[in-house]
């Protein structure tokens, strides 16, 4: 009898301790690694690399471009698919780099300078402005006009969408003002 009870009692407190694992262990694990995840890309963005370790200015060749016998911007002549410019700034070969952050290029002495900058940019997650196609853009694109938005991923009127807080979120953005 006495082994039972205490068998009994050491699987109450197996069965105790596996609950504590599940209920405050495990999800705080979980949240950790989740935080991992997201957070890892952007501290490899500041450092100035990728996940393989390749350095962001390795990513991109540039050449100097002139107009009237003074640097007028510096042209990709190549970008590594996949890489850090790639899929930072989304640059292509051909563009026109001709504003890093708020400089002129026209304003720095050398392409190599304006490549420094062009990596300090990449690090802060800044913008720079290239034309392309004889178009003046801004790189990087907001999220929403680099990837056509999928129907599943629109919010639908009156929250069909079976989120709660998109129901809510959906409920105060269509309130009529007082």
């Amino acid at each position: 009898m006495r082994m039972a009870i205490g068998l009994a009692s050491i699987l109450v407190t197996i069965g105790v301790i596996v609950w504590i694992m599940s209920a405050i262990t495990l999800p705080a694990t979980k949240q950790a690694l989740d935080v991992k995840k997201r957070v890892t890309p952007q501290v490899e963005q500041m450092a100035g690399h990728t996940s393989d370790g390749t350095r962001a200015v390795d990513t991109v060749q540039v050449a100097r471009e002139e107009r009237g016998g003074r640097m007028s911007g510096i042209v990709v002549t190549e970008v590594v698919e996949g890489a850090a410019m790639d899929k930072y700034f989304g640059l292509k070969k051909g563009d026109s780099i001709t504003e890093i952050g708020p400089l002129s290029v026209r304003d720095m002495s050398s392409v190599s300078e304006a490549k420094d900058y062009l990596v300090d940019a990449y690090q802060r997650s800044g913008q720079i402005t290239v034309t392309r196609g004889g178009k003046e853009i801004k790189l990087p694109l907001p999220p929403a006009a680099k990837t056509p938005a999928s129907p599943a991923a629109t919010p639908t009127a009156g929250g069909a969408s079976g989120d709660p807080l998109q129901k809510q979120l959906d409920a105060i953005q269509t309130a009529p003002a007082q």
